[in-house]
């Protein structure tokens, strides 16, 4: 048996791992109605039709989860909602904030401060999430007389805990009594989809920036009840199936909110144009859910590459785990030390570790600056002399 000095795997830092996403899937998180107001986390193999008839959370004190938006950040390993913690008659001067490693186990991380805007009779509804090329915003509706004047504005967060955010910046161009704004990001130009209700029925419509934060024109062609529906609807969320094929999720409020145990009251219409026409409304099978913020797995990694031991951070114990079991053919479902599934511990799982180096935050310590290539071959030498030898 040829035994050789795990030097040899030192160039292997410079590799480039293609990232691993998983099958085809579909993750939303929801609620369900006036009645029961918490994090529901569903789950789909076709954005159609949707499982998770549980609740996952129920946040601190007298607050609600209402108009969840989710997402997952690689570089904290977390699962973020952001989410409305009043009811729509109740003031609130803030937005909700909960974070999880799973999607199952939630805690409650901070209440988001708008009382800059949101005073007097204020209200703080709707987050959505967005990324562009300076991190995660919050796109927040705000109004200081209730829900008579609302507006959109952008938040971001100042600190890598996301405990501290920054002021709300007013979304301009927009008329006023508008919410549920949610952005795609296309080609450099924000497509701004919300809910316009200066008339009735009230309507989804879009509007389009090269800012985040405006101005905003309105797309006359994507307004109005474009979608057939006739009926008042709201909440709007928009996500790529493949390609030019994108899907728009909305609510229909009032009665129609509590229909039979079973229904949902989502609606959907589909885009093949990359979203220029849109088909008929369908209807979403689930149990009875509302709003829905929903991510495409296929297209959207939502876990941590690299992380083998679950700690949220891509270091030296997950390289650990690869060499440890260099050379070894295991069980894929079983054994952490094979990322890449194949069943065989070696190059391919390397690649993945490597290729994600320094991804997420070590455990108890503050996110570190970013790393040269020496300090990373540094770190890499150092966890490869803690072991003799692989065996080829």
């Amino acid at each position: 048996m040829l035994r050789l000095s795990r030097w040899f795997l030192l160039p292997a830092i410079f590799m480039a791992a293609a990232p691993v996403v998983s099958s085809a899937d579909y993750i939303a998180a929801s609620w369900v109605s006036d009645r029961d107001q918490q994090l529901y986390i569903l789950h789909s193999e076709d954005a159609q039709t949707f499982t998770g008839d549980y609740a996952v959370y129920d946040p601190p004190g007298d607050d609600v989860v209402r108009d969840p938006s989710l997402m997952f950040d690689q570089a904290t390993g977390y699962w973020w909602v952001a989410y409305t913690a009043g009811h729509w008659s109740v003031q609130t001067d803030y937005i909700g904030l909960a974070r999880s490693r799973d999607a199952v186990t939630w805690e409650h991380v901070t209440q988001i401060d708008t009382s800059s805007v949101a005073n007097g009779d204020p209200r703080s509804w709707a987050p959505e999430w967005v990324r562009d090329d300076e991190g995660w915003h919050l796109i927040v509706g705000l109004s200081s007389d209730g829900s008579a004047t609302l507006q959109m504005f952008e938040m971001h967060p100042t600190n890598d805990d996301y405990t501290t955010w920054s002021q709300p910046d007013h979304l301009t161009g927009l008329q006023s009594n508008v919410v549920d704004g949610m952005v795609t990001l296309i080609d450099g130009v924000y497509n701004l989809w919300y809910t316009d209700r200066t008339s009735v029925p009230w309507n989804n419509v879009r509007a389009t920036s090269t800012n985040l934060t405006g101005p905003y024109t309105l797309d006359v062609d994507h307004q109005g009840n474009w979608y057939g529906v006739g009926a008042s609807i709201e909440g709007p969320y928009v996500v790529q199936i493949e390609g030019d094929h994108w899907r728009m999720f909305f609510d229909q409020p009032g009665p129609g909110t509590k229909l039979i145990e079973g229904v949902s009251t989502g609606l959907y219409i589909d885009s093949y144009d990359n979203m220029q026409t849109w088909g008929p409304a369908a209807q979403m099978l689930s149990p009875a859910k509302r709003h829905l913020s929903i991510i495409n797995t296929d297209i959207t990694p939502t876990y941590l590459i690299g992380d083998l031991n679950g700690d949220g951070y891509v270091g030296l114990d997950d390289l650990e785990l690869v060499l440890g079991n260099w050379n070894q053919t295991v069980v894929p479902v079983d054994s952490s030390a094979d990322p890449s599934g194949d069943g065989f511990v070696g190059l391919d799982d390397l690649d993945i570790v490597l290729g994600n180096w320094d991804a997420g935050r070590p455990p108890g310590i503050p996110v570190p600056e970013p790393a040269c290539a020496g300090l990373f071959a540094f770190g890499f030498c150092v966890a490869l002399r803690r072991r003799s030898c692989v065996r080829l």
